[in-house]
């Protein structure tokens, strides 16, 4: 349960510095609230999440063998 709260603190601070940056451009295109957050925010954010992803699996995996 602890790299879960690593995992989302991670993901809420990518989502919000993704929709700091798209937000502007994409409320300019007349998006709904939903399709900025899915269809940009949530494709940007989640690459950092990614990244952490891997090595976390690697420990639980190996913790679980050990």
């Amino acid at each position: 349960f602890g790299s879960m709260a690593t995992v989302s603190r991670l993901m809420r601070t990518s989502m919000l510095d993704v929709l700091s940056r798209i937000y502007q451009n994409s409320k300019s295109k007349r998006l709904s609230q939903r399709q900025i957050v899915w269809k940009h925010a949530v494709r940007n954010a989640v690459m950092p999440v990614v990244t952490v992803m891997g090595p976390l699996v690697a420990a639980v995996l190996t913790g679980a063998f050990v």
